[in-house]
């Protein structure tokens, strides 16, 4: 991982962690088991979707109801804000819970459903990924698991370095010729994957798309200060919401 970025794990309790999730995908038993967790986690999806849309229209004054939800949510709020005052404060769960009342619980909750609607379709993806590979009556893969490590590495260096990796191989053909087949042949040697490396490699820079490479726009940066070219709102907490809904309406 140092070869494109730095590998330290941030903080204590990620000291241990390696930098991306190495994690086995969930293979599952059954089609059946497969269609409960995909439409599962489409539904719930969908729910969070809708108290996200909910949440943020409090903001919306020119939306029509808004009123409506802005009435519904200062009553949330008003009574997250009288609970925290019973609140003890000696765990840090404790704490988030009532710094989150005293800003405004549903405020709060918009960004925090936002990170969770991010995460469902990331699931989503991987599920959507693993019915073509495995329910559509295709032939199997000769690795799932390599494809799908070396699918999330190529996700991250691309994050990082904003290029499409490339692989290659020496002239006698054994040995990878670029820092990214190095690093995957290396992955696959420390997670014990018993896979060809290029082939794992080249299929994961194909799924690639042109959105996890290109850099990310700095919505929150952006409205706050903390982009290099700020857009002045005079509401900024509207502002932090029009660039949520309108870029993750549905990721």
């Amino acid at each position: 991982m140092g070869r494109f970025a730095d590998p330290t794990p941030k903080g204590f309790s990620g000291m241990w962690s390696p930098p991306f999730d190495t994690t086995k995908p969930n293979i599952h038993d059954s089609k059946a088991e497969f269609v409960e967790e995909r439409d599962t986690v489409e539904r719930q999806l969908s729910h969070a979707h809708g108290l996200f849309e909910f949440l943020a229209s409090q903001h919306m004054t020119d939306e029509p109801g808004w009123e409506m939800a802005h009435r519904v949510c200062k009553k949330i709020d008003e009574g997250a804000r009288l609970q925290s005052k019973r609140i003890f404060v000696d765990q840090p769960e404790a704490l988030i819970r009532s710094n989150a009342a005293l800003v405004g619980i549903t405020t709060v909750s918009i960004y925090l459903l936002k990170d969770i609607i991010t995460e469902f379709t990331n699931r989503r993806q991987e599920l959507a990924d693993q019915e073509v590979e495995f329910w559509s009556g295709q032939s199997r893969p000769p690795n799932h698991y390599a494809r799908t490590i070396a699918l999330r590495f190529a996700r991250l260096v691309a994050g990082e370095k904003h290029l499409r990796p490339t692989v290659g191989a020496a002239r006698d053909g054994s040995h990878p010729s670029t820092d990214f087949g190095r690093a995957i042949e290396e992955i696959f040697e420390v997670l014990e994957i018993k896979a060809n490396y290029r082939r794992a490699a080249e299929w994961a820079v194909d799924q690639l798309t042109e959105e996890e490479i290109a850099p990310p726009v700095n919505v929150l940066g952006s409205v706050v200060g903390l982009d290099s070219k700020p857009k002045p709102t005079p509401d900024k907490t509207r502002a932090v919401i029009e660039a949520l809904l309108k870029k993750g309406a549905d990721p």
